[in-house]
């Protein structure tokens, strides 16, 4: 039975950590698109600001931030099924965060990308842009609050043993504890 629950902490421990990479990986690209490339748009005049956001913060994002963050919420999802108490509760509020991310990302973010994204600016910047560039960054910044969150959660569970397990060399039992005791 200890044999069975040390695999079972290693498959969530395992879970936890692929799904701490990717929302590592997609928590770090929204923290350097709200601290970098946010700011740098905003000194753009408007139309120049609506092209960077069309070649960095639209296609070229949601390529990896759709199919990762759906990596980290089931993985999250699956360390919270079968991990054990705090990391259970972690796991837990990792999948939570997830879920934030990418309930903003598809009412607000992925709308605004995509219709941006289809504008042709070599004429004109449609009158409306301003107001969706705030309402994108303002949306950015809580799906950022929200990446940071679930990385977290989601790294704290990574480290943290379920009860009841073993650490390396700890023995088994405690009858087998007993033997080792001098």
């Amino acid at each position: 039975m200890v044999a069975m629950g040390n695999q079972r902490d290693q498959v969530v421990r395992g879970l936890c950590c692929g799904a701490t990479v990717a929302a590592g990986v997609v928590s770090g690209g929204q923290v350097f698109a709200l601290l970098g490339v946010v700011p740098a748009a905003r000194r753009l005049p408007l139309r120049d600001s609506a092209r960077l956001h069309q070649l960095l913060l639209t296609r070229q994002v949601d390529r990896y931030l759709r199919p990762l963050s759906a990596a980290a919420a089931v993985l999250a999802a699956g360390a919270a099924l079968l991990g054990r108490g705090q990391q259970r509760t972690l796991a837990a509020l990792g999948v939570a965060g997830v879920a934030g991310v990418l309930a903003v990302s598809v009412r607000r973010q992925f709308p605004i990308n995509a219709a941006i994204d289809r504008w042709d600016l070599s004429e004109r910047v449609p009158t409306e842009y301003a107001g969706l560039r705030a309402c994108w960054e303002r949306g950015h910044a809580l799906r950022t609050a929200c990446g940071l969150a679930a990385f977290a959660a989601l790294a704290a569970a990574t480290g943290s043993r379920s009860p009841g397990a073993r650490a390396a060399g700890e023995p088994t039992t405690r009858a087998t504890q007993m033997l080792k005791e001098p």
